[in-house]
């Protein structure tokens, strides 16, 4: 597990990209020597107008030259502050936190992503096209409406083949991403998978990957207050007992995961 260090960033640009999801970038500074990977967290100070007193967790949506990305939804007041935030104001962050995801020596992979739980899923497909070892990426994403597509042009112009599959489509119910899915009847012999979403989503794709033994690692999302492990608020269950997503994860190999008692 990597050291954590508490920093001071400064915001480059924090802009609305829908009417809740915005993308905030941060700059660290040039001696802070920390390295994040697709998987690991950050946990941010969201001042502002709503009393906040714990920092909150944010996946990371890319990491390079000491230039953070993060893309979040507005739903409580930590967000909330967050959002009227500007360029150029500082917040405080602990990095950095939690595992990473590992890709294998070589093949095609396969990620499912849905809703915000695009963030480390699309960092880690970059990752993956940085590489001349994969000879195809299959990108499945995953949003209740349209209009919360989140875009991606590294990925949608390169050689990923990326799907993108909204629930609704104005008001009218399409079927859910694992449907739509599983109609693709997909026969690529994946080398390894990955998601992270909401629960349902995963359990299902997890009960998927089982049925054709594809490896699969998962990225939870939980509620989180120390994210070092102490307050075992996060704890899930597991094969190897209680675990807590901020400590032992987030990611996990979806084996381990009890998914009927999440």
């Amino acid at each position: 597990m990597s050291i954590k260090v508490m920093l001071k960033a400064q915001i480059i640009e924090n802009i609305a990209l829908s009417s809740d999801i915005y993308r905030l970038i941060l700059q660290l500074p040039s001696d802070s020597q920390i390295s994040l990977f697709p998987g690991q967290f950050v946990m941010l100070s969201c001042p502002g107008p709503e009393a906040v007193y714990l920092k909150r967790p944010f996946g990371v949506a890319g990491f390079a030259q000491n230039e953070l990305h993060i893309l979040y939804r507005v739903l409580g007041k930590g967000t909330s502050n967050l959002s009227l935030m500007k360029a150029g104001q500082s917040l405080d962050l602990v990095a950095p936190c939690g595992n990473a995801f590992s890709l294998p020596s070589k093949g095609p992979l396969l990620f499912m992503a849905g809703g915000m739980g695009v963030a480390p899923i699309s960092f880690l497909c970059q990752q993956a096209l940085q590489s001349e070892s994969f000879s195809d990426l299959y990108f499945f994403y995953g949003t209740t409406h349209s209009r919360d597509r989140i875009p991606f042009p590294c990925l949608e112009d390169s050689k990923v083949h990326f799907f993108h599959h909204s629930d609704y489509i104005q008001d009218s119910y399409q079927g859910h991403l694992m449907k739509f899915f599983q109609e693709m009847a997909l026969s690529i012999d994946f080398a390894q998978a990955y998601a992270c979403g909401p629960g349902p989503m995963m359990k299902s794709f997890s009960e998927w990957c089982s049925s054709i033994q594809l490896p699969l690692q998962v990225s939870l999302e939980k509620h989180m207050a120390c994210g070092i492990g102490s307050c075992l608020g996060c704890s899930i269950p597991t094969h190897q007992g209680m675990q807590t997503v901020c400590h032992d994860g987030p990611v996990f190999d979806h084996q381990d995961v009890l998914w009927e008692q999440i």
